[in-house]
């Protein structure tokens, strides 16, 4: 520095103060390419900070479930969508509540299955499911809460239909269930049966209902509501008991490891709280 310095002072005169806006107008390019980087980094900080107090939450339809009605002869409910086009039911209660403890902000995103589901949290496209059901298979994508709830899974077949189905042969039988859901993992229970997988709960349930398939695998308290807002409670039963009980948990992307903890620390709080009841 100190010869380029001399070097300036031994030009002329004229020649040196030429160079001086020159060198101004090189150290202000400089100075704002740092305030510009600076700027960036702020708002990369910022976008950091706004992304980490929203949860993008990723959901299927008629797997919403709702506890009402569990007291009254073992009804169960599910939930929908409310007029604002948000996801309803038991599940989204939890979900709210805990964000709410934890001042998150939720944004919801409609997917067809849980398979589907997943498969946005694998890509970075979601960041918690709000009721999947623990498998190893899942595990391998995202990580899960504690349980919130247990479903109990059954298989429906139309009342009209000719014969009577057993559980412990359905061989021939068209077995439906939806794809990527822990309902296609329950079908592996049944080998003997036709496995016809549909892409989302309402193919999977107007299938069965125009016998396209002959009995259906669904959570039981999601095919009794839907029966029963469909008005055709009476034209379907169960094959037998429920086949399998399941915790539901909520299912969280790997991309936030920190979050399921904080999720199960606000899980543990509601669940001593009246709310939880």
């Amino acid at each position: 520095m100190n010869h380029s310095w001399s070097s300036l002072a031994a030009l002329p005169l004229t020649m040196r103060w030429w160079r001086i806006p020159i060198l101004v107008v090189v150290l202000a390019g400089v100075w704002a390419a740092v305030l510009g980087v600076a700027a960036a980094e702020d708002r990369a900080e910022d976008r950091a900070t706004a992304d980490r107090a929203t949860l993008d939450v990723v959901y299927n339809p008629f797997a919403l479930y709702s506890r009402a009605g569990d007291a009254a002869e073992g009804g169960e409910g599910s939930g929908g969508v409310d007029s604002a086009a948000e996801p309803t039911g038991y599940a989204i209660d939890i979900l709210k509540a805990l964000a709410a403890e934890l001042g998150l902000t939720l944004r919801f995103h409609r997917a067809a299955n849980p398979g589907e589901a997943l498969q946005a949290i694998a890509a970075g496209e979601g960041d918690v499911h709000p009721h999947l059901s623990p498998s190893a298979e899942r595990r391998a994508t995202v990580q899960f809460t504690d349980p919130i709830d247990t479903i109990r899974i059954a298989l429906y077949t139309r009342a009209a239909r000719p014969g009577q189905a057993r559980l412990d042969d359905l061989s021939g039988m068209r077995l439906g269930f939806t794809a990527g859901s822990i309902n296609a993992q329950v079908a592996r229970d049944f080998p003997e049966a036709i496995h016809v997988p549909y892409a989302d709960s309402e193919r999977l349930f107007f299938a069965l209902a125009r016998g396209d398939i002959d009995a259906a695998l669904y959570p039981s308290r999601a095919f009794r509501e839907l029966s029963r807002l469909l008005g055709t409670a009476g034209h379907y039963t169960a094959i037998g008991a429920p086949v399998r009980e399941i915790p539901l948990a909520l299912a969280v992307s790997n991309r936030r490891p920190a979050l399921r903890d904080e999720l199960d620390r606000a899980l543990r709080s509601l669940r001593a709280s009246p709310a939880f009841a």
